[in-house]
């Protein structure tokens, strides 16, 4: 018994074997698809990284910190100031405009100098709607105790105080955490945002920066909007 099922095993083998060749034959090679590469999106480089490639990290935090917020940020009614083209352009397109802006106003704040510090003090008058008499500095925009002195003192990129950067949400907790520019730069679009939200404008006078702000005598919106033209292609 046991020879005739080895037999008859060996004869199932075999047609199996043989129905298999004759099947491969008949469809021929199977053919193996190519697998695409799938390429990261292109880099965004920004204007400041001319000649300072340490500069690419912050283009790449402040693109970052954009990129979630520029669908919002575009409702500014005065987006066409700084970018007449702005609706025709491309999301990517969008958000280098909008880097651009703040790439602009960096350079009037600061000079693109993260050290850069600036007590908002007045020697000889107060030029605030409140101020204290300091021993070394004259009369100040009063701030926090707990932070520089209590004087306000506006610090790094985007010439931000601590004491805004508390009140707008950006999780900072020390003065000195504005010298980082990454810090910097996405506590600058938090409240770039909010002020868009806030005002439906980038330029109003309530607005954060005098850099921006169109009823300032000394702002640099045209100077702002003159770097995005030639930096932000299809803006101009």
């Amino acid at each position: 018994m046991k020879i005739i099922a080895g037999f008859i095993y060996m004869i199932a083998l075999t047609g199996a074997l043989f129905f298999f060749f004759t099947l491969l034959v008949a469809c021929g090679p199977v053919a193996v698809q190519p697998q695409l590469e799938i390429k990261p999106p292109a880099r965004i480089a920004l204007s400041w990284e001319s000649s300072h490639p340490e500069r690419q990290a912050w283009s790449d935090a402040l693109i970052a910190e954009l990129a979630q917020k520029v669908p919002d940020m575009s409702k500014a009614k005065d987006i066409k100031t700084f970018c007449p083209k702005f609706e025709l352009l491309k999301p990517i397109e969008k958000n280098k405009a909008f880097a651009e802006i703040m790439v602009g106003m960096a350079k009037h704040e600061s000079g693109w100098k993260p050290e850069t510090a600036f007590r908002e003090c007045n020697k000889t008058k107060c030029v605030y709607k409140e101020c204290f008499k300091h021993a070394n500095y004259g009369y100040c925009m009063i701030g926090d105790k707990k932070y520089d002195e209590g004087v306000i003192t506006s610090r790094g990129l985007l010439q931000m105080s601590i004491h805004s950067s508390m009140s707008y949400g950006c999780g900072l907790k020390e003065s000195s955490e504005l010298h980082d520019p990454v810090k910097n730069l996405n506590c600058a679009v938090i409240i770039l945002d909010k002020q868009i939200k806030r005002t439906g404008m980038m330029t109003a006078q309530s607005n954060y920066w005098s850099v921006l702000k169109s009823t300032y005598s000394k702002n640099h919106i045209k100077e702002i909007s003159s770097h995005v033209h030639k930096y932000a292609e299809g803006c101009k």
